[in-house]
């Protein structure tokens, strides 16, 4: 019997992922809020099915989801995913799949946070090389993930000024193509958008191995805000 319930628990879960299609977005605007991913628990039901709701009072379109991995400080070279900071891919999994039932298109952003709470466009790894050979099997690891659950766009990071200079061109371009071979929506990679000494949007080396420009802007909000 219980051979028996775990092959019936499995040929439902094969069912659900065969039922989930890729929506075409080429002449589409997409509009969305992040729903932050920061720990076990983020994407428990009863919060997604909130953000969902907020979604469609706001008249968006889609969901966007955000799954964090972490590294200890501004030097270090480490990508892990797998402590309790990082939310459950159970979890996400189920938070994007509910989405998509609803009819919303999906947004997966991956990136590396500093565990110090340094900025992620200051963390300068000792070892680059080593550093983006592990960005490289994190994302090809979530690529198959997002394929899985036919998400319609994957961000590839974020504001990681110090790993994206010109010198690093051809290990961007190794992980693009690790991407492409398991995930067939749209990439993308979120740049700093500041006008400063952080500057980062106008120097990416690997925009055109990409489906979209992405950039991190963070607009002011005004002092009075009538409501």
């Amino acid at each position: 019997m219980r051979v028996s319930a775990l092959v019936l628990f499995f040929l439902v879960g094969c069912a659900m992922f065969m039922t989930l299609s890729r929506q075409e977005i080429d002449n589409k605007n997409l509009s969305s809020l992040v729903l932050t991913g920061y720990g076990q628990g983020t994407y428990q039901y009863s919060a997604v099915e909130t953000y969902l709701e907020e979604l469609r009072q706001l008249n968006l379109n889609t969901a966007s989801f955000l799954f964090t991995c972490y590294t200890k400080s501004k030097y270090s070279s480490e990508v892990d995913c797998n402590s309790y900071d990082s939310p459950g891919l159970e979890e996400l999994s189920d938070a994007i799949v509910l989405a998509k039932r609803q009819g919303f298109l999906v947004n997966l952003r991956v990136y590396v946070d500093l565990k110090d709470f340094t900025w992620r466009c200051h963390w300068n790894p000792k070892n680059k090389k080593l550093v983006l050979d592990n960005l490289d099997q994190t994302l090809t690891k979530m690529a198959k993930f997002a394929e899985r659950r036919k998400v319609e766009v994957l961000i590839l990071g974020a504001e990681y000024c110090q790993l994206t200079k010109t010198k690093y061109k051809k290990e961007w371009q190794n992980i693009i193509r690790s991407v492409r071979k398991e995930f067939h929506g749209k990439i993308t990679y979120g740049a700093n958008g500041a006008n400063d000494n952080n500057v980062e949007w106008n120097r990416i080396p690997f925009w055109n191995e990409l489906d979209y420009i992405g950039i991190d802007h963070y607009q002011p909000l005004p002092e009075n805000i009538q409501g």
